[in-house]
Formats: structure tokens, C-alpha cells, sequence
């Protein structure tokens, strides 16, 4: 969440979440993608860029 309050106070407004990779396949992370925390992750991310009025845009990608 650090990032989103250093974006805050450098004026920016407008963050991309890209989820790269295929579920359960990416070796270049621990993270398991669309798991029960790479969810609460996600949630606490949109919930802080809410209320610091950044818009977040989420995208998938094969890699």
C-alpha cells in the first residue's frame, strides 16, 4: 500500500494491477493467482485507492 500513497503524493491519480501469467503455472511468483489471498490482496488494494481517489484498472495477460 506504500505505493499507492507515494503515487498519491506525486499527483497521480490512475494505477494498472496486471495479473500475468496462467493460474497456478507462473514460477516467477509465490503469489498464486486467484487465490484466497492474492484476493484479499487485491481487496485491500482497491479499498486504500478508493479512499486516496485513485482509479484502478485490473487486466490479465498470458505473459
Amino acid at each position: 500500500m506504500k505505493d499507492l500513497y507515494a503515487m498519491k503524493s506525486q499527483c497521480i491519480n490512475r494505477a494498472f494491477i496486471g495479473n500475468i501469467g496462467y493460474p497456478n503455472t507462473t514460477t516467477y511468483c509465490k503469489m498464486i493467482l486467484f487465490s484466497d489471498e492474492w484476493w484479499e490482496i487485491l481487496n485491500t488494494a482497491l479499498k486504500t485507492a478508493t479512499e486516496l481517489k485513485i482509479k484502478i484498472e485490473v487486466f490479465n495477460s498470458a505473459g
